[in-house]
This record gives C-alpha cells, structure tokens and sequence, in this order.
C-alpha cells in the first residue's frame, strides 16, 4: 500500500518536470487529479530529484513550480516559494514583477545559460525567500532590509529537508547569505568610504572562504 501510495505521490512531482523539461501543458485531467494527491508523506530525497531535474534539463525551471501551482501543491511542498506569490518590489529595480517572478526569472536564467551546478540553482530559488518577513514600504518606496539573512535561515531549513549534500547545503548557503555584496559594491560612491571599506573587507572574507575549500 505505502508503495502504491509512494508511486501516486511521485506522479504529481514527475508531470510538473515533465512538463518543464519537455515544455508542455499538463491536461486538466491530471490537473485535477494533482489536486487530490497527498505528497505530505513523501521522502525528501523523492522531492529533490524531481526538482534537480527539473533545474538541469529544463530550459524553464519556472514551469515546474507553476504546474505545482496549478496542482494546487505549491504551498504544501514548496511553501518557501509559494510565500513569494504577490510580494511587490519596486518596479524600477525589478520590472519582472514581484519576488515571486523574480526568482522564477532567475532559476530560468541558470537554466537557460547552461548551469549545471545544483549550488547555484538552490541559492537562485531561496536568496530573496527572506523578502516576505522583511519587507517595508514607506511612501511607496519598498524595502527588504537584511533579508539576505532571514533567506539564510530559511534555505538552511529548505535544504536539510531536501537532504543535499554537504557540499552543495554549504555553498547554496554561502551564496544566498552573501548574493547582495555585488550590490554593496556597487553603491561604495553613494554611500561613502566607510561602506566601501566594509564591503571590500567582506568581499576579502568570502572569497578567502571560498578557496579554503
């Protein structure tokens, strides 16, 4: 019973990376039936091979997560992801819309440039997943201060119960906590010498890091 169960969960995870591995529509018939499935019982390595697929031999990631969506099993399975759906950015910054489609623009991008390196897609999905507990908006003007370090917080949890590697948890980390240096760097001539300072130093810090390995 526990196998045919097993095999009834894995259907609703195989037809959303399908569908984005060979770019199609699921039927509303399995629509529907996705709907009725229940994936609460499901290992978390099962999860994390559909998904790896999906992030290297597709061309749109995003069309995994959107047919999860339509299957109504987002939020259950993903519910990092699904809590971007409707987080509004500034539209200047980010035109793509909110920070929903923003991280499906960026996993479609790896996707689309030919990135293997699991590392890099787990830290594009979960860098701004801190956003919705951060956000502020002061007269129209949106702010996620410090959310690098809640999305930290919240990939450690995703990933551990993906059960990645260790070297692939540990990068993916490294990644998501450090993803807005590049931007600190590039605002040094707004904000002045003390911040270009602690940004270099920080930039010195993660690179040392990264060769230590």
């Amino acid at each position: 019973e526990f196998r045919r169960v097993l095999f009834r969960s894995l259907r609703v995870l195989r037809a959303a990376q399908f569908s984005a591995r060979y770019n199609f529509d699921i039927h509303p018939d399995t629509i529907e039936s996705g709907k009725k499935a229940d994936l609460s019982g499901l290992p978390g390595e099962r999860i994390k091979e559909e998904l790896e697929k999906s992030f290297t031999k597709s061309q749109k990631p995003s069309k995994f997560f959107e047919s999860m969506h339509h299957m109504e099993q987002l939020h259950k399975v993903f519910p990092e992801v699904h809590s971007l759906r409707g987080v509004g950015q500034n539209i200047d910054k980010h035109p793509e819309g909110d920070v929903y489609q923003h991280t499906m623009d960026v996993v479609d991008r790896l996707a689309s440039s030919g990135e293997k390196d699991h590392s890099m897609f787990y830290a594009g999905l979960l860098h701004d997943t801190g956003k919705p507990f951060t956000r502020k908006d002061t007269d129209g003007k949106v702010s996620f201060i410090d959310h690098e370090k809640h999305s930290r917080n919240i990939a450690n949890s995703f990933l551990k119960r993906m059960k990645v590697s260790n070297d692939v948890h540990e990068d993916s980390l490294n990644i998501v906590e450090h993803h807005m240096l590049p931007h600190a760097m590039a605002m040094n001539k707004a904000t002045g010498m003390t911040h270009k300072n602690r940004a270099r130093s920080e930039e010195r810090r993660v690179g040392k890091e990264c060769r230590s390995r």
